[in-house]
């Protein structure tokens, strides 16, 4: 059976003890010649936000592995909003990386590897140097909502190791088979879930932090998602990279398969307030019409909106109308300010402002929506 520790955490204190605990739990392991670790640190958010992997979580990882290893090297890619030299140092893992004695690298500065893949979605995709040469790779993802994959949990992780060109086609209905497919060339050796400050709600960016004092930890992928779902009060087979890399035999998602030590998951699991994925009915000034139309746009959308509305922004804006998707409606009337999202509308696009791109995400992050 595939082992998966779950350990408690009343804070991140004492982190690097109980990151310690919870490799013993699995029957230890040890790293070897190049080390690449990689956090969740796509957001430009301090840690009380709980947005990326608490960065004493980082460096109790760089200082557990060190020793065993040629080199440590702590990645991430440049995020959708924000340059990955301003996420990390925000977040505190540069900081922390380098006093622990890791190394920092940027993977979009990296050279780029072709692979090919025999998935269902991605035949090929462009993969960072450091990446493919590594010996031992741990991912350390940070247990949140998500309005896209309803949890960001390992799988999910990985996407930050792709190229960005690979990253923007695939971040539409179809993200979570290209999760997989990639999962098949970069799997990695050890997993750690930092669940002690998650994020519950309106995730990945803008949810509330809730207190699961956990971290979850596995040498099987799948396996530790799994636990990781379950006691945030889903079932693993909702979440979709889960349940479908379980069912193409890279790993187990059944409990009753996995062998979980420590705390007793019944005992610690919570049940999390889940992500909206749509914005119908979600803001008071925003009038949406929409379509038929893939997450490709709703979530970006969703993220840039809650944005919005935490910075008081966004009920500034007055009566706003957003068309989105194909053979979407139109209003008899117009508000305030007017969008039109996405390729599939726009044969609309004189109606408004018109947001481009299948899926619009960088077009999105370079609207000022609350001064058009």
């Amino acid at each position: 059976m595939k082992k998966v520790a779950v350990v408690k955490c009343a804070g991140y204190e004492d982190i690097k003890t109980r990151v310690k605990e919870a490799i013993e739990l699995i029957g230890g392991f040890e790293p070897k010649g190049m080390v690449v670790i990689k956090p969740n640190a796509g957001s430009p958010l301090t840690p009380k936000r709980a947005a990326n992997t608490h960065h004493a979580v980082v460096s109790a990882v760089v200082e557990l592995t060190r020793d065993y290893a040629s080199e440590v090297i702590v990645v991430e890619s440049e995020a959708i909003a924000a340059p990955a030299d301003v996420c990390l140092k925000k977040s505190g893992i540069e900081e922390a990386v380098l006093k622990s004695g890791g190394e920092l690298r940027i993977l979009d500065n990296d050279p780029k590897v072709n692979v090919k893949i025999d998935g269902k979605r991605l035949k090929e995709i462009k993969l960072p140097k450091t990446i493919v040469e590594c010996d031992t790779l741990i991912d350390i993802p940070k247990l949140k909502t998500n309005s896209f994959t309803l949890l960001s949990l390992g799988i999910k992780n990985l996407m930050g190791l792709l190229d960005r060109t690979d990253r923007k086609k695939i971040h539409r209905t179809d993200i979570s088979q290209a999760l997989v497919d990639t999962l098949k060339v970069i799997k990695p050796d050890l997993t750690i879930v930092d669940g002690v400050c998650a994020m519950e709600g309106q995730g990945p960016v803008f949810g509330d932090v809730i207190e699961l004092g956990l971290l979850i930890a596995g040498r099987d992928i799948v396996a530790t998602d799994a636990v990781s779902s379950y006691v945030s009060g889903f079932f693993p087979e909702e979440i979709d990279t889960t349940r479908i890399a379980a069912w193409e035999g890279i790993g187990t998602c059944d409990l009753e398969r996995i062998e979980i030590v420590g705390s007793k998951i019944e005992d610690v699991k919570k049940v999390f307030r889940r992500p909206l994925s749509t914005i119908e009915a979600v803001f008071p000034n925003v009038d949406a019409y929409v379509g038929c139309v893939c997450r490709g746009c709703y979530d970006p959308l969703m993220v840039t909106f809650d944005g919005l509305r935490l910075r008081g922004k966004l009920k500034k804006m007055g009566r706003v109308t957003v068309i989105m998707g194909k053979d979407a409606p139109i209003p008899d009337s117009f508000g305030d300010k007017t969008f039109i999202v996405g390729d599939c509308a726009k044969k609309h696009k004189d109606s408004g402002v018109f947001i481009k791109g299948c899926p619009p995400l960088d077009e999105l992050f370079k609207v000022n929506f609350d001064k058009v």
